[in-house]
This record gives C-alpha cells, structure tokens and sequence, in this order.
C-alpha cells in the first residue's frame, strides 16, 4: 500500500502537468493567431533629420537605397530615417483579415527600443515600437503604400528590420485570451486556493474541446469555436460574476517632456502615441485614456493636426481625459510659488478653452517631492485633488496609506491619491515585487497587486490603476486591452477592473472616504526619500529659472503701471509666450 506522502508526490506531478499542458497548449495557439506570415523584402531607405512637417517623402525622388529584410539600422546617435515600400495584397489574401508586422527588434540588451511613425497611403496612422508591433491593412486594395518614420535611440543602438504581411485568424486569438487571463490568476494563486482548483478545471475541461490532429483544418477551427463557446458560457457567463474588489483604471502613458531625449524627439513621442490611441479606440470599445500634459497636447496640435483633430472628438465622446491642471508635470522643490500658481493657471486654461472641461486634479506621478504650500495654491485654483505615486518609491519609509487628506501650511486640505501597484506573485514581498505605479501593465498579477498595496483597506474596497507603457512605449496595447475584456467580467481570485476616468473616479472616492472619520489625514511637505540631488543638479538651469520669474514678474509689474498710467497696450500675447517657455522647463527631469 503506498504511503500517504507517495500518494502526495503523485498527486502533486499530476497537477504539475496539467499546469505545463496548459501553458504548451496556449504557445501552440499564440502560433495560430498568425498562421500565415510572410516576409516583405524590396525596402527602400532615406536617412534624414527630425521631420520638419507632416508630409511623406517622395519614393521616386531624392537619395533613396535599398534595404533588405533583415537589415541593420540605427548605429548612428539620434539616427532618423525613412523606410518605404509598396505592399502588395497577394490575391489568394484579397479581403483578408491582414496587419503589417514592422518588429523594430532592438539587438541589444539596452532600455532603448525604436520607435516609428507609420504613415499609410501618406496619412500620418500611428506609433510602432516594441509593444505596439501590428498596423491594420486595408486588403480590398490590391496595393498600399508604406512609409515609416524611424527613430533609434540617443546611443546610436543598432535593430533589425523584419516586416512581415500577417494573415489573423480571430477565432483563435480570442480563445487564446480567453484561456491565458485565467490561467495568469492561477500563477499567482497556490493550488490550496479553491478559485485555482475551478479555474483550472474550466480550461482543461475547455481545452479537451480542442481538436489538434491537423492544426488549422476545418475540423481544428470547429473545435476551437467550440471551446470559446464553453469558454463564455461556462466560465466566463456562469463561474465569473460580481467581484467585491474594484479596481477602477484607465489608460496612461506617461511621457517625460525631457529626460534622456531633446524636446524635439518629444514632440515625435506625443505623435505616435496619440496616434497609437486613436487606433486601438477604433477596435476597442471600451478602451479609455488620460493625458495630463497640455504642452503635449500643443505639440500635438503643432505638429500632427489630423491627429489632434481626432484626439478633441474623442474627449468630446468621452474616451480620453484631458486632466492634470498643470501645464505639465513641473518641479515642485524649487519651483516658486507664482510660478506653481501659474502652472495651474495656464495648464486649466488650456485644457478649458480647447476641450471644454474644468480641471479638479493635479496629476504628478512622477515628479521629485511636492511643497507644504501645494494644497493652498491648489485650492485656491479651484483644485481639490492631488494624485502621484512617486512617494511610494521612498528608500526607508514607506507612506502608511494610499488614500488621506492632505494638510497644507494654512491648514487648507485636498483629497489625496496614491498609484500603488507591483506585480503580485506566489510569495508576496513588497519589495522584490515592486514595478512602477504609473506604468502598470494591465494582467491580472498587477491588478491584485493594486488591491494588495493598498491601505487603508478597512474603508475602501475601490483602488485606481494606470495602466500602459510610457516614454514613447506607445501606452496600452492589444494584450492589455484583450485581457481587460476577460478581467472586466469578474474572474473568481482577482479584483473586477472597471474601466473609469480617474477624475470621475477620484470624485466619487473622495466623497465616499470624506464621510468615514477614519480617512488619514497627513500634514506638510511629501518628501521623497529618492532621486536626491534635486535641489543641487542642474544649478545653471535653477539660476536660470529664477532669473526668468523674477524678470517676468518685474515685467508684468512695469506693463500694468504702463497701461494704466500711459494707456499702452498691456502685451499679455508676449508675456504669456515667455511664461509657457518658462513652465516648460521646469519639468521635473529638466
């Protein structure tokens, strides 16, 4: 007879495999999303500068080489450069589910990764980076015209170019989704959990459904629609409901006006991000997005006014929120208190005359510490709410809650927010498990991780998440916005994500948290125990700055007097032109 702990080790290898064979049958279907994927040779390229407009080049003009597939790219520092090729449609794929697949692979083991600007029939379309890899072919046209904008890196980092025509098969990639989101729950879940049990039970029972004696025949795609049938009305329709965890989230990308990069190459970020977001909200529905910057937005508007265009139509249905109140995500250390004023000045003016809404938030994930005198500049701006999540990467402290009321100098008080995320695994160690807050990405081990960071728990069963990638990353993609589908419908072990603008959102909170006495309350400055150096650094550029908003103060000074002692006109066009030079750069990297 065996013993109980042979009895264990069997059951245990048993499990174990059932768990492999789930994650081999989803790389199998990950392959058949794109069964058929076929290389584009016959490029041609034109190195060049930043673009000075938004027109393409002429392909039968100028200094343009061939570039094979395959080819290197991007040894040079700051290196631009067109690519450009005519696609044409094989006829067998002729009204053909068909997106093109550029893969700007990076060949090294850096941060950087390329980024281009797809431009299709000669329309600016939008973003391609790393993350966001497929641009959608129109295939009841025999032929398109591709042009690509490229940008490597500041280090002069080589990549590959691999384009590639990719035929989607949907039925496959949508029980792929429907399989991983599930099975990503049960990674973090332990095989005690009765939520892993029954979810893993679902996608076995699912994934018996499926017939893998001749992947992609008739017989293979049948049974593929007849696990996604299971899939819905089994798991999806009965096992997953209501979730008493909410975790409200929307959106972001999170773009340093300056960092590592000029403000040129900034203006070229904003482009294909923006453009990037306009594209998924034509696929998904649901899929809403906060910018909070207005000085990207009037790169925007500068250079890429098509896309702007569609960007203020779809603030007005209600799927991107311009909010932040600042004209962008400025130092607060030794930025003076006019200048702060001013911030929220220009940025709500902005956002008023050009969107039509009125800002209530100041938005400052990432910026290096926030002033005592905060809370009285801000409400007296007609600003009662403060998000960031920088304080959260502290050294040796770490802030006790994510939710308090914020107490200023004066005694005057705003609502505060805190974006605290990490990626929840198996063993839940805060530290080796922390990702940063505002770059979240959206799969279920970040989305419990929110719930599982956050404090105060014993009054509020609601938290915020951003989610997508920053600094030129492209903000959220297809992988995260199929997984939100799935998490919205409330799977057993992770919280139900609602997709909800953050002001919105942080209204109904602070109403809700305003009524319990025991929201904290915390009073002073919010220091960072992290990136020092911010009051030494850059010391020309802080001379610099003050000089500028002594002068700009003297000036308006000596133009009122003149106005009303004289009658000359008050240059208000002119000073305001100077003062948004001034509040650009006091971004918080610059």
């Amino acid at each position: 007879m065996a013993s109980r702990d042979t009895v264990g080790k069997g059951a245990n290898t048993i499990r174990c495999l059932l768990d492999k064979r789930i994650g081999e049958m989803l790389r199998q279907l990950n392959h058949y999303i794109t069964p058929v994927r076929i290389d584009l040779d016959g490029w041609k390229t034109l190195p060049c500068g930043y673009k000075t407009n938004n027109t393409v080049p002429d392909p039968d003009s100028g200094a343009w080489t061939d570039f094979p597939f395959g080819g290197r790219w991007g040894s040079e520092p700051e290196e631009h450069r067109w690519f450009y090729k005519k696609v044409v449609i094989p006829d067998e794929l002729i009204g053909a589910d068909i997106e093109l697949y550029l893969s700007p692979l990076k060949l090294d083991e850096s941060t950087w990764h390329p980024q281009l600007l797809v431009y299709i029939d000669g329309k600016q379309i939008q973003g391609h980076d790393s993350n966001h890899r497929y641009i959608k072919i129109d295939s009841s046209k025999k032929e398109t015209d591709v042009h690509a904008y490229a940008y490597s890196s500041p280090d002069g980092i080589q990549t590959g170019w691999y384009p590639q025509l990719c035929v989607f098969n949907r039925d496959v990639e949508r029980l792929y989704y429907n399989i991983l989101t599930p099975y990503e729950v049960m990674g973090y879940l332990t095989e005690d959990d009765k939520e892993f049990v029954d979810i893993r039970t679902y996608l076995n029972n699912a994934l018996n459904l499926v017939n893998w004696c001749e992947p992609m025949s008739e017989e293979f795609l049948a049974s593929v629609k007849a696990a996604n049938a299971y899939m819905e009305s089994e798991f999806y329709g009965k096992y997953c409901g209501e979730q008493d965890i909410k975790v409200n989230c929307i959106g972001h990308s999170h773009i340093d006006v300056a960092w590592q990069w000029t403000l040129e190459q900034t203006k070229e970020k904003v482009q294909r991000t923006f453009g990037t977001v306009v594209e998924l909200m034509k696929k998904y529905p649901d899929y809403k997005f906060i910018s909070s910057q207005p000085q990207l937005y009037k790169y925007l508007k500068e250079e890429a006014p098509e896309i702007y265009a569609e960007v203020k139509q779809l603030v007005k249905e209600g799927r991107i929120e311009p909010e932040g109140s600042m004209w962008l995500e400025a130092d607060c250390n030794l930025t003076s208190g006019e200048s702060l004023v001013r911030q929220i000045l220009f940025g709500k003016r902005f956002f008023r005359d050009e969107f039509g809404v009125d800002n209530k938030v100041v938005w400052l994930p990432d910026v290096f510490g926030y002033s005592a005198a905060m809370p009285q500049i801000m409400k007296k701006s007609g600003v009662d709410k403060f998000v960031t999540s920088k304080i959260s990467w502290n050294e040796s402290n770490r802030m006790p809650y994510d939710n308090f009321m914020w107490k200023g100098i004066d005694g005057t008080k705003v609502f505060a927010t805190f974006l605290t995320s990490f990626y929840r695994n198996r063993e839940l160690d805060f530290n080796r498990s922390f990702i940063s807050d505002y770059n979240s990405i959206m799969i279920p081990q970040c989305v419990r991780g929110a719930w599982d960071r956050y404090e105060p728990k014993c009054i509020n069963n609601e938290v915020m998440m951003t989610f997508g990638y920053g600094d030129g990353g492209g903000g959220p993609t297809t992988d995260m916005l199929e997984r939100y589908d799935r998490l919205k419908r409330g799977i057993p072990g992770c919280p139900q994500v609602n997709m909800e603008f953050a002001g919105s959102f942080l209204e109904r909170n602070q109403q809700k948290l305003e009524k319990d006495k025991r929201l904290p309350e915390w009073s002073g400055e919010l220091y960072l125990e992290f990136h020092r150096g911010t009051y030494t650094s850059q010391a020309k550029t802080k001379k610099n700055n003050r000089k500028s908003e002594f002068l700009y103060q003297n000036a308006e000074t000596a133009a009122a007097m003149a106005a009303k002692l004289t009658g000359a006109e008050y240059p208000q066009e002119k000073l305001n032109e100077g003062w948004e030079s001034i509040l650009l750069h006091q971004f918080h990297d610059i």
